[in-house]
């Protein structure tokens, strides 16, 4: 079928593609013997819809490797679901909240709420969803691109869902080498297939502290371009990632508000 163009099915590190029938014929070996291999099935570039689906694999012996011969094949199903390529995760936030002033924290509205919105879907055992935050490296490398952890609580006071406790003061799980909390617990999710909708609400630091002004060597609140990232867990194993950026530079907000 058409939707099939695109998969590929990788064993022993090479490639084979369906044919206009739907099926993928694979040798396996030569002659009649016990064959171990591991099967990958790659749908990056297929033009699959989401859902659940039905792969059936046999395997039978043949005179001309493609038809079936004398042996009876063996045959088996495995269910299996595609969810959407952020892994059963998305996330979204409004323009005028990804940039923030590097005096007041607010953004050109003078407002320091982020609200991100959450669409999740899965069929996870455990499902969970974790929140951390990158910084982007600035050194001798002017086109540097790699992002390093960095604790939330450097640019910002609350992490919580819409009407939920603050989540910056609950379990940390997992933290950089000088303690900071680095990845948050945010929420467990549904594992029932359906769409969930959650709305998260992040408030930033009112800019730097008086502290972090006169010695701003060691400050944590700084200016760059991070990554807020949300994660979607099985238990504590993760599954992937979406993000969101946020960057923090001089917008003047409080002297726009004045002059508005």
């Amino acid at each position: 079928t058409t939707n099939l163009f695109g998969t590929v099915v990788k064993i022993n590190g090479k490639e084979y593609y369906p044919q206009t029938d739907g099926t993928i014929r694979v040798p396996m070996a030569g002659r009649i013997t016990n064959v171990l291999s591991d099967i990958q099935l790659d749908f990056e570039n297929s033009d699959m819809e989401y859902g659940d689906y039905k792969l059936v694999v046999e395997t039978f012996a043949s005179y001309d490797g493609l038809y079936y011969g004398d042996f009876t094949p063996t045959r088996n199903e495995f269910i299996f679901t595609l969810l959407n390529d952020q892994y059963g995760i998305d996330v979204s936030l409004p323009p005028v909240e990804v940039t923030r002033d590097s005096n007041t924290g607010k953004d050109k509205n003078g407002d320091l709420v982020l609200t991100y919105s959450l669409k999740t879907k899965n069929g996870l055992a455990n499902p969970n969803v974790k929140v951390r935050l990158e910084r982007r490296n600035y050194g001798i490398d002017y086109y540097e691109t790699a992002y390093s952890p960095v604790s939330l609580g450097n640019i910002a006071t609350s992490l919580n869902l819409e009407g939920g406790n603050n989540v910056m003061n609950g379990t940390c799980f997992a933290s950089l080498e000088d303690g900071d909390c680095y990845i948050y617990n945010l929420t467990s999710l549904n594992n029932d297939l359906e769409e969930e909708d959650l709305v998260v609400q992040m408030t930033m630091k009112e800019g730097p502290s008086e502290t972090e002004i006169n010695n701003p060597m060691n400050a944590k609140w700084k200016s760059g371009t991070y990554r807020v990232v949300f994660e979607i867990y099985d238990g504590n194993t993760p599954i992937g990632h979406v993000y969101e950026y946020l960057i923090i530079r001089s917008l003047d907000v409080d002297e726009e508000i004045e002059g508005s």
